[in-house]
């Protein structure tokens, strides 16, 4: 926690003894969600083919694994571990493609048979933030995806 506080709007200390702001915050989020929530689905509802889209939306592209991942996932017939282990792999699809937006800075490296190599490397730093009930089931996609967050 220590090294995201410096970029935090808002920190509650004592998590146990502060029931109170925690609930505050939570209801505050939770209609702030719900109210961008309903707009974004009546948007997408009354969207026309030939209609614009917000800049900031980029649509993950739909390929025959992530139609595969996403009709299994509908399936009533999938089982708990198969529904976690598909949401699991859909997000670390998500999560990969995402990070394509992310800018990064040329490097030269040496290889283990001491040739220059030029690649890529990360230009920012990435700090994941866990909502309860919602992104938490991101995690574990996120953690697999980059080591060090």
């Amino acid at each position: 926690i220590a090294p995201t506080q410096k970029k935090a709007d808002i920190i509650i200390p004592n998590g146990e003894d502060s029931t109170v702001a925690i609930d505050l915050i939570v209801q505050h989020i939770s209609l702030k969600l719900q109210k961008r929530g309903q707009d974004l689905r009546e948007t997408f509802l009354q969207r026309k083919e030939d209609s614009v889209m917000p800049e900031t939306l980029i649509l993950l592209p739909e390929t025959n694994q992530i139609r595969s991942i996403h009709t299994k996932l509908r399936d009533r017939t999938t089982s708990r571990d198969d529904f976690i282990f598909l949401a699991t792999r859909l997000t670390r699809i998500l999560i990969e493609h995402a990070l394509g937006f992310v800018p990064f800075k040329s490097v030269t490296i040496k290889t283990p048979t001491n040739w220059d190599y030029e690649g890529l490397k990360l230009d920012t730093s990435i700090c994941g933030v866990s909502i309860m009930r919602a992104g938490e089931s991101m995690e574990i996609a996120l953690r697999e995806v980059c080591k060090d967050i």
